[in-house]
């Protein structure tokens, strides 16, 4: 990022040139810059008004000043600029337009006209991905969409590289390209909720329980984007205003559909119990009794050895960062990524135990097992906690989640026997509680653990206050489609 260049024209104040102005490179680079600044900078009313009155116009750069003010808890501000953001066309990030572009094309490049604008289209794209990486970056719950791009950016340059040099031959075809970018882009790289101005209406007028508000740009955000994403949203909704009809009629959609949405499964489980209405769209039947643990050091897979082999690779091998759900550490990519004697081992064991679960499961006819998938894919991570650290609650979505115990605290070393240990719950997302929920339980683990539960089920690791190392590397079993 040229950090001089926005040094230069923060001294200069309003004294923009017309050549920074119309550089597009530094255009996408200021509103990076402003959008990954440390809150107490972006508090400085002077840096604010600087970029606003250069970039009014951009919907990313609104988008993201409203965003500022959402993590602020100051929601009427934040309403006001996602307003205006809707009015905005200048969308600098968005993929979409490019995508068209190149997806409209006739299947052999024609003339040099045609390859000199397919290849800026593509660069276009490559520099929008690498800035959506930026801004991922400053929200790590999306380390997800960072690790899919950091992949998908090499297949794009060579794909480009492949047009180059097929040039002159004209041999190259469109086909391969669009199904590409239609697959492994429009499916794949989902957008992330901060991008998505009608979700982030809809968040802000819950929060200052406008519902029927927050239902109504809920329901633009799902038709926005063509998808379900926003469903458990809606039912939040219509919980909280304890609207069953509506919260039973698009439960009884979502099955009908076979979505598999893991925020509304664990709505709807939560809601049954709270509303007193059946579960018309449950994973499986009580999520709490389907945590398996098991011992990997009794039962002779690992050994003190082995772990401390894993945890040298994975500290080594990759970056860490703060997330809004953990307080602590969590790494960021994909640790299955890493090619090394004891994560490949590890990779076998985990699949082994993933088996072995399917195996052991009672209730064959849950939508967890009837619907298993035969492909899928694992995406690992590591969580470090020391003093004072916890995880808040939070689900992951899935379909079956893991967690691999490192290094755990010493019993003898806290003040009770409770702290740090992991925390199942039916209640999600701090949803208001309406009656005494009963259903949670503590699962008391030891280094060298293995824990599998339905990615439908809420949480949390209980906070403690020793100062010894908690380490373990969470896991999503997901379907490959």
């Amino acid at each position: 990022m040229s950090v001089n260049i926005i040094k230069k024209t923060k001294s200069r104040n309003k004294k923009y040139t017309k050549v920074a102005l119309d550089n597009d490179i530094v255009k996408k680079e200021s509103q990076i810059y402003f959008n990954i600044l440390p809150g107490s900078k972006k508090k400085n009313k002077k840096n604010s008004k600087l970029f606003y009155s250069h970039f009014q116009n951009s919907f990313f750069f609104l988008n993201n000043l409203g965003n500022f003010y959402k993590q602020n808890k100051k929601y009427e501000e934040a309403i006001k600029c996602y307003v205006i953001a809707l009015k905005k066309k200048n969308d600098i990030l968005n993929l979409s337009a490019d995508l068209k572009k190149i997806t409209k094309k006739n299947n052999l490049i024609k003339s040099k006209t045609n390859y000199l604008e397919l290849i800026g289209l593509l660069n276009n794209i490559i520099i929008s991905l690498k800035a959506k990486q930026l801004v991922t970056i400053s929200r790590p719950h999306f380390s997800e969409a960072y690790t899919l791009i950091d992949k998908l950016i090499p297949r794009i340059e060579i794909l480009k590289m492949t047009i180059i040099k097929n040039f002159y031959s004209n041999k190259f075809k469109f086909i391969k390209l669009k199904n590409f970018l239609k697959n492994e882009i429009g499916k794949k790289l989902r957008k992330p909720n901060y991008d998505n101005v009608f979700y982030n209406l809809g968040f802000c007028y819950q929060k200052i329980n406008k519902i029927n508000k927050a239902i109504k740009y809920y329901k633009l955000a799902n038709k926005s984007e063509d998808s379900h994403r926003y469903n458990h949203n809606l039912l939040e909704c219509f919980y909280l205003s304890k609207n069953k009809k509506q919260f039973i009629n698009l439960c009884k959609k979502m099955k009908s559909k076979k979505v598999f949405d893991f925020n509304s499964y664990a709505i709807s489980n939560y809601a049954s119990n709270q509303l007193n209405i059946n579960n018309n769209y449950k994973f499986c039947k009580d999520p709490i009794n389907c945590v398996s643990n098991f011992d990997l050091i009794r039962e002779n897979i690992l050994d003190s050895y082995d772990l401390q082999k894993i945890e040298k690779d994975i500290l080594k091998k990759t970056n860490k960062v703060n997330t809004p759900v953990v307080k602590g550490f969590k790494s960021l990519g994909n640790l299955y990524d890493i090619e090394t004697t004891s994560i490949n081992n590890l990779k076998k064991i985990i699949r082994k135990y993933i088996n072995k679960y399917k195996k052991n499961f009672k209730d064959k006819n849950s939508t967890l097992i009837k619907n298993w998938p035969k492909k899928y894919v694992i995406n690992a991570w590591y969580i470090r906690l020391k003093s004072g650290g916890e995880v808040l609650s939070h689900i992951h979505d899935g379909w079956l989640s893991g967690v691999l115990y490192i290094k755990k605290i010493d019993k003898k070393k806290i003040h009770s026997n409770t702290e740090g240990e992991l925390e199942v719950n039916y209640r999600f997302s701090n949803l208001k509680e309406f009656k005494k929920n009963f259903f949670k339980k503590i699962v008391f683990v030891n280094e060298g653990n293995l824990v599998l539960f339905p990615s439908s089920l809420p949480h949390r690791v209980i906070p403690y206050k020793g100062h010894q190392e908690r380490l373990s590397i969470a896991f999503d079993m997901k379907p490959l489609r």
